[in-house]
């Protein structure tokens, strides 16, 4: 999943250098560094975001567990490449076809959360933003399937967990974007001791590609 992500990074980076090589005077340099569009100090947008996503369990093996992904947030200009954002994020996370030692059947964990994060974004090219931060999650659902039978095991996972999310963000104009970020928490998922002895200190980790929508309101 990690070389997913720097696939693409390194594809956004790519894109954004092929045209660089377009502005070649040192006011074209400068104006090409600026933050995108029109927005400037103290300007707050609103925006929405959807996609999907792609979660495994560490140290679990098994495949990924696809799903949908999506979010809204408010983020507030200081300077005309930094920014820094607040956004309130609904995650599928999980694995599919995990075979645990002992058991003859593979499982499929379904756990659904939200997610509210603090970011902070440094605007590297006119378009291309990356950011990091530190989010907090809350666990809505979760359960375990395996030969068409479902089992409710919220009960034996933290009801909550931190995430430390890393992302990179394509302005494609003034209101849309492309936004990959994955998350990984340091926490392990287990909380009684059946959990444990089932997932021991795995984790969650998760990437999530949208398309967003923006609008300045301030």
């Amino acid at each position: 999943m990690k070389k997913i992500f720097l696939a693409v990074v390194l594809a956004f980076c790519g894109f954004n250098y092929a045209s660089a090589q377009h502005y070649q005077t040192e006011y074209d340099y400068e104006y090409y560094h600026q933050k995108p569009y029109e927005y400037d100090y103290m300007d707050v947008l609103l925006y929405g975001k959807a996609g999907g996503s792609g979660a495994t369990i560490t140290k679990q093996g098994g495949d990924i567990m696809w799903g949908p992904a999506g979010g809204f947030g408010v983020e507030l200009y200081f300077r005309t490449y930094f920014s820094m954002a607040f956004e309130a994020f609904f995650s599928h996370k999980g694995g599919s076809n995990i075979r645990h030692s002992g058991y003859d059947t593979n499982y499929d964990y379904r756990l659904d959360y939200f997610t509210t994060s603090y970011l902070a974004k440094y605007y590297v090219t006119k378009n291309v933003a990356v950011y990091s931060g530190l989010g907090f999650s809350t666990l809505l659902n979760a359960k375990s399937e395996t030969m068409g039978h479902s089992s409710n095991i919220k009960d034996n996972l933290h009801g909550s967990e931190f995430v430390l999310p890393v992302g990179a963000e394509l302005s494609l104009n003034n209101h849309f974007s492309v936004d990959l970020r994955w998350n990984w928490s340091p926490r392990p998922l287990a909380k009684t001791d059946k959990g444990k002895s089932i997932l021991g200190k795995s984790r969650n980790q998760y990437l999530a590609l949208t398309v967003g929508y923006k609008f300045q309101v301030f």
